[in-house]
């Protein structure tokens, strides 16, 4: 059993979106549903792993939104200030209202390309089968979970993952002690 604290943390993701003269106020990016699904989807991950008591490992991809590529042209206004005034976009950029869905779509590539299938529920939530081996991954916009039962097979998604985005790793501890809000205060199997 987990015993987890709740730290008090900015609850909701808000962007700003910029046109050509006119600036809009913030957009909610995530609605109380969406946040609801992740919740849940993220207790039955972490149910899961206890139960078969496996331990979940954590890496962070560094920059994750620009990662993903732009499937359009978009320019970005510079500061009166500046000679140029404005730049074209190559690649996403956190602040985008789109850029959450370029980079879901890149790490879903990747993901599929290693024959993991994503759930139907959960668009977050990657698992790969063969026979007795399962390994089970979960991404929070930059934040990646995984456990299983085949280590040759985490390794490979480990450095499958390491060589396509810049991750940041906890490989010493295998344990994830903060992820989501959520701080690992102390681990006890029963």
């Amino acid at each position: 059993m987990e015993e987890m604290v709740l730290l008090d943390m900015l609850s909701e993701n808000k962007v700003v979106e910029q046109h050509e003269e006119s600036e809009e106020e913030f957009h909610d990016t995530n609605t109380d549903e969406d946040q609801g699904e992740e919740q849940d989807t993220f207790r039955i991950f972490v149910s899961v792993a206890t139960k078969l008591t496996l331990n979940i490992s954590q890496m962070d991809v560094c920059g994750a939104f620009l990662n993903a590529k732009l499937d359009e042209e978009l320019y970005l206004s510079l500061p009166e200030e500046t000679e140029v005034k404005f730049v074209k976009l190559n690649k996403s950029i956190y602040g985008l209202k789109r850029s959450p869905k370029y980079w879901n779509e890149t790490f879903n590539n990747v993901m599929l390309s290693m024959d993991y299938k994503q759930f139907d529920k959960g668009y977050c939530l990657y698992s790969k089968c063969e026979g007795k081996n399962k390994t089970s991954l979960l991404l929070y916009v930059d934040d990646i979970l995984y456990f299983g039962n085949n280590k040759l097979e985490q390794s490979k998604l480990r450095n499958t993952l390491c060589q396509t985005f810049k991750v940041n790793q906890d490989l010493d501890s295998g344990v994830t002690n903060f992820t989501k809000g959520l701080h690992k205060k102390h681990f006890v199997r029963i």
